[in-house]
C-alpha cells in the first residue's frame, strides 16, 4: 500500500478537564490514508505529550483535528523528528540508499539542532539497500540525537549484524517499542533549552 505525506493538526488536553490547557501538535505524517494520518498523529501525540509534560495526551480532541490533503509520496525510509516545538517534521529518503542518497541524508541529519531534538524515529521497511557511509551517517545520528530505527529488513539487518552496527544502533520490531526507547532516552537527558 503506497504511503503519502500527509499533514496533521491535533489539538489536545494532558488533563480531561474541559477547561485545562489545550496545546496543539502539528506532525507530518507518513500514511497510506487520511484515516492512517490521524491514527498515526494520535500515537505522536502521546509521544510528544510524555516528553513535554511528563504524561500522556488524555484528551485528544480529534473532531477538532485539521487533516490536510495528501500530498508526496513516500517511497523509501523516513524518519519522524521529534522537536522540543510541538511539530513533528519528517524526512524521507530513497530505498537505495547509497553514495548519493546518504550524502543527502548527512547533510540532513547535520541539519538538526542537538538540543532542539529530543529524538528521530526511523522506519526502515521501505529500505532496500544500504551502504556503508549511510551506516556511518546513521552511528553518527544515533549518538547526537537519540534515533531508533524500526521495522529493519532481514537482508538490511544481516548487512548491519555482519558489520556490528546492531551492537551500535538500537533497533526495533515496531513503531510502539522504538517509542518507549526513545521517550526513556528522552527523560534521561537535561533540558539543554535556556529561555
Amino acid at each position: 500500500m503506497p504511503l503519502y505525506s500527509i499533514p496533521v493538526a491535533l489539538p489536545y488536553r494532558t488533563d480531561l478537564d474541559a477547561g485545562a490547557p489545550i496545546y496543539n501538535v502539528q506532525i507530518e505524517t507518513v500514511a497510506s490514508s487520511r484515516e492512517a494520518a490521524l491514527s498515526t498523529a494520535k500515537a505522536l501525540c502521546k509521544l510528544t505529550s510524555y516528553i513535554r509534560f511528563g504524561e500522556p495526551a488524555r484528551d485528544m480532541l480529534t473532531e477538532r483535528a485539521l487533516v490536510g490533503e495528501v500530498q508526496n509520496q513516500v517511497v523509501g525510509p523516513y524518519c519522524y523528528i521529534i522537536t522540543k516545538c510541538q511539530r513533528i517534521p519528517h524526512l524521507s529518503f530513497p530505498p537505495r540508499l547509497d553514495k548519493d542518497a546518504s550524502a543527502t541524508m548527512i547533510e540532513s541529519f547535520k541539519g538538526l539542532q542537538a538540543k532542539m531534538v529530543d529524538g528521530i524515529l526511523m522506519d526502515c521497511a521501505p529500505l532496500t539497500y544500504i551502504d556503508s557511509s549511510s551506516m556511518s551517517a546513521l552511528a553518527s545520528c544515533s549518538k547526537t540525537h537519540n534515533l531508533q530505527l524500526f521495522r529493519v529488513l532481514d537482508p538490511i539487518m544481516k548487512i548491519m549484524t555482519i558489520v556490528g552496527l546492531n551492537k551500535i544502533l538500537p533497533i526495533h520490531a515496531d513503531i510502539n517499542s522504538a517509542m518507549d526507547a526513545l521517550l526513556h532516552n528522552a527523560q534521561q537527558q537535561p533540558d539543554t533549552i535556556e529561555i
